[in-house]
């Protein structure tokens, strides 16, 4: 990593993930949100902090695991309507290799799942 980059300051991480278009969030070991930028409420209609520890979204995966990134296919109904959303979750880990936090981004996969649109002759 280059000195530059080491030495971004959380406000312009911060800024990076606010500016994402995909909804982006971490969670604790305790499946608990710490952080969601704004295009989480936007994609699912709630805050971080309002959300469910079981809504979907994939748990902590606990604090032993000791592999990588994560992904998977969820099904989420959102104001009534049906969504499917590619998630993928990895592990933030510290200098000794224990994992401190679960991140995760989303990303809405509706439309591919869909299929051709039947009206496209």
């Amino acid at each position: 990593m280059s000195p530059a980059l080491h030495e971004l300051h959380e406000h312009e991480l911060r800024q990076l993930i606010e500016g994402l278009p995909h909804p982006v969030w971490v969670r604790g070991r305790d499946g608990r949100f710490l952080f969601a930028n704004r295009a989480f409420e936007a994609a699912f209609g709630a805050a971080a902090a309002d959300w469910p520890l079981d809504g979907g979204l994939g748990g902590s995966g606990g604090s032993s695991h000791t592999g990588g990134a994560r992904s998977c296919e969820a099904a989420l109904t959102l104001d009534g309507v049906a969504t499917r959303w590619l998630l993928v979750r990895w592990p933030l880990r510290d200098e000794r290799g224990e994992t401190l936090a679960w991140a995760g981004a989303a990303t809405d996969v509706t439309r591919l799942r869909a299929g051709p649109s039947r009206t496209s002759r």
